[in-house]
Parts: structure tokens; C-alpha cells; sequence
């Protein structure tokens, strides 16, 4: 089970990142109210109303162009990391020490020498739980 959430959340975080980062355009050309072309990453497509109509005569719609052009737009994110060196002093010092200490906890401690391994306890001259008839339930 931990496997798969540990799998599922890498998926989903890299969906994340490839979606902030992707940038798009939709282009739509309408005549009048009605939508004549969209196209996406390229320009739309003019419609044939433009040609068929006389230059001096005016826009039978609301005496405004008769063809309007919309360009939505997603810019995406450039910077995905920030530069080390913009860090404060104080920012710095907490992401090192941070570190440090994740690092830490999943490292193993195998390797490490204990100096007292080879110490012998002393002797027990006399048992002081039974002498003195005090035991730990």
C-alpha cells in the first residue's frame, strides 16, 4: 500500500510540473456572435465576410466590425528553481542544516563504531534487588 501512494503521488507531482510548465494559445474568430474557426498554438483562420463586403458600406451589426479575432493565452512558468545564491545568509544556513538532518534519519547507522563494545561490566558481589526485597512489577 505505501509503494502505491508512494507511486501515485510522484505521478501526480510530475503531472503537476508538466502542466505548470506548458504554455498554450486558442485563437477564435467570430462573425457577429456566431464562432466561425478556433485553432490552437496557431492563428484562426479569417472568414470569407471580409471580402464580401463593400469597403464604404457599414456593419449591419450595431455599426461595429462585423468579424472580431480572440486570443486566449497560458503563458507557463520559465523558472522552475530558484538560485542558491539569492538566498538570504540566514536561508541558507536553515536549508543546509535542514538537510543535514533528513539526511540523517535515513542513514545507516551500521557503520558506525560504538567505543563501548568491548567494555565488561563489573561484577556483582551481591544481588541489592534481593537483599533489599525491592523488585519491579
Amino acid at each position: 500500500m505505501k509503494s502505491f501512494s508512494f507511486k501515485t503521488s510522484a505521478i501526480l507531482l510530475a503531472f503537476l510540473l508538466l502542466f505548470s510548465t506548458v504554455s498554450f494559445s486558442m485563437d477564435m474568430h467570430f462573425c457577429g456572435d456566431k464562432l466561425v474557426d478556433l485553432s490552437f498554438f496557431d492563428d484562426s483562420a479569417d472568414c470569407s465576410m471580409k471580402l464580401l463586403m463593400p469597403k464604404e458600406e457599414k456593419c449591419p451589426m450595431s455599426l461595429m466590425k462585423c468579424c472580431t479575432d480572440e486570443e486566449i493565452s497560458q503563458v507557463g512558468q520559465d523558472e522552475l528553481a530558484t538560485s542558491f545564491h539569492s538566498l538570504d545568509l540566514e536561508e541558507q544556513q536553515f536549508l543546509i542544516a535542514y538537510t543535514i538532518v533528513y539526511l540523517a534519519n535515513f542513514s545507516d547507522n551500521a557503520g558506525q563504531h560504538i567505543p563501548f563494545s568491548h567494555y565488561t561490566p563489573p561484577l556483582i558481589t551481591y544481588d541489592r534487588q534481593v537483599i533489599w526485597e525491592t523488585f519491579l512489577i
